[in-house]
């Protein structure tokens, strides 16, 4: 079966912060098969708000930013143990200073069932990370030290090279309803001269049903590669996909 090579023509759902309405999905959408990589096919689409550009990369584009990124994650996962199916995190808030995550029971019923683990931290940004396991579904949580404000994300974040940055994939795509791409963030201090809490705020949100997300590096401050799939071709092979179903696309913003 031949493979599909995306041209991803779409508008994506953007937003500067969780309120934003979304942008309606393009009504084109396309695949080219293998003969258009002959032709050298380098054609990228922006969103209508013109904050990104999505263009087509390459397998050695992905590898290479891999082979060159460094995560700053402070993996301190045994200074922060659970306790009574709960976990506790300090912050600096006198009125009320632990900011708590509760297992439930193991008498819920499924829907219900929910479970955090304490992943480690960004010293840079001063953020606790937790992850949250529901009944299909999944998060984290971005917990600021000082104010103990939670931030939700669709799965856990990784830190631009110049740490002004998030990102994030969603879930594993195949559940019903979830949200299905990427989305990025900006970190930027509350107040000017870098003084306060550092806020983490919405800066793209692409949400839709063209291609599926399996992984993503930062390749700069101000670009992502990202390792995909088609979604056509997910469900043709019903699932069972190999090195070759993978694409690569490379998203840029300002």
């Amino acid at each position: 079966m031949r493979q599909h090579l995306l041209l991803f023509l779409f508008l994506f759902f953007t937003s500067c912060n969780k309120s934003s309405d979304s942008l309606p999905e393009s009504p084109e959408s396309k695949s080219v098969r293998e003969e258009a990589v002959d032709k050298k096919v380098t054609e990228s689409r922006s969103n209508a708000l013109g904050l990104f550009l999505m263009e087509l990369a390459t397998k050695e584009d992905f590898q290479d930013a891999k082979n060159l990124f460094q995560d700053s994650f402070l993996q301190d996962t045994q200074q922060v143990r659970k306790v009574d199916s709960a976990i506790r995190l300090k912050t600096k808030r006198g009125w009320n200073p632990y900011v708590v995550f509760t297992d439930t029971l193991l008498d819920t019923d499924d829907d219900a069932i929910r479970e955090y683990q304490y992943l480690g931290q960004y010293k840079e940004l001063d953020k606790y990370l937790v992850s949250g396991s529901f009944w299909e579904h999944f998060e984290c949580y971005a917990v600021d030290k000082e104010t103990g404000q939670i931030t939700t994300f669709w799965n856990c974040p990784t830190i631009s090279p110049d740490k002004k940055m998030l990102a994030n994939l969603s879930m594993a795509y195949g559940l019903e309803g979830v949200p299905n791409g990427i989305q990025v963030w900006k970190v930027e201090h509350e107040y000017q001269n870098q003084q306060g809490p550092i806020a983490i705020s919405k800066f793209i949100e692409i949400d839709q049903q063209v291609w599926a997300p399996d992984d993503f590096v930062w390749k700069s401050p101000s670009s992502i590669i990202l390792q995909v799939f088609s979604i056509e071709t997910f469900w043709e092979k019903q699932g069972d996909l190999t090195e070759d179903d993978f694409q690569y696309l490379r998203l840029k913003f300002n």
